[in-house]
């Protein structure tokens, strides 16, 4: 992860034709009810290359995180019982053919879509805090966790506004449909609840910092 980190930095401090190349930064929002406030977040960082004038391949690196819904059981009398907590997470390696309808350094906004193919490293985690009967102040804490690899081809489709004159910085507006499974290590230590998070959609926002623009 390091050292895909430095590349993507050596990429973006890149001066030499540096319209061609822009990084950029990212945050998303997915629903899924399964999910605290039923959704679940990403942050992303990556760079654009522009081959031609509306096809501009991306690469990225990003992270998605989420806690499910606890659980928590009262005994009769209404005193907390056990809590039972699960979290998950994936560091996630994307390439994205990005397209155009149209150049987007031709108006101020232009339409794209934005498949996309995800190699991930998904970790899920649970924890059991139990109340203890011998000793109320040190309940019992059970905890698991497992990692697993995943792929997944999703797609967004949005628009793009350049928000300067004198530089290629643009923002992009995405719908997503998702299709990286946040799930799939947590399944792996609970087999009785399937959690998928295949075919959800989310929100996105990219930034896009680029060169001079030379008139």
């Amino acid at each position: 992860m390091k050292k895909t980190v430095v590349f993507l930095l050596i990429l973006f401090s890149i001066n030499v034709q540096a319209q061609h190349i822009r990084g950029f930064i990212g945050l998303g929002s997915y629903r899924d009810t399964d999910f605290n406030n039923s959704v679940f977040g990403s942050a992303n960082i990556g760079v654009e290359f522009k081959v031609v004038r509306v096809f501009r391949p991306e690469i990225e690196i990003g992270v998605m995180y989420g806690t499910l819904e606890t659980l928590t059981n009262y005994t009769p009398t209404g005193l907390v019982e056990s809590i039972f907590e699960r979290k998950t997470s994936a560091i996630n390696y994307s390439f994205s053919p990005k397209i155009y309808f149209a150049d987007p350094e031709d108006s101020d906004s232009s339409l794209f879509i934005r498949p996309r193919y995800t190699y991930s490293r998904v970790f899920g985690s649970t924890e059991l805090e139990k109340r203890n009967p011998s000793e109320l102040s040190k309940p019992i804490v059970e905890k698991k966790s497992a990692k697993t690899w995943d792929q997944s081809i999703d797609i967004g489709i949005g628009v793009s506004f350049n928000f300067s004159e004198k530089y290629y910085h643009s923002v992009d507006l995405i719908l997503y449909y998702n299709n990286i499974n946040l799930g799939d290590a947590l399944n792996t230590i609970e087999s009785k609840r399937n959690i998928n998070t295949n075919g959800t959609l989310g929100l996105g926002l990219l930034v896009y910092f680029g060169g001079e623009i030379n008139n």
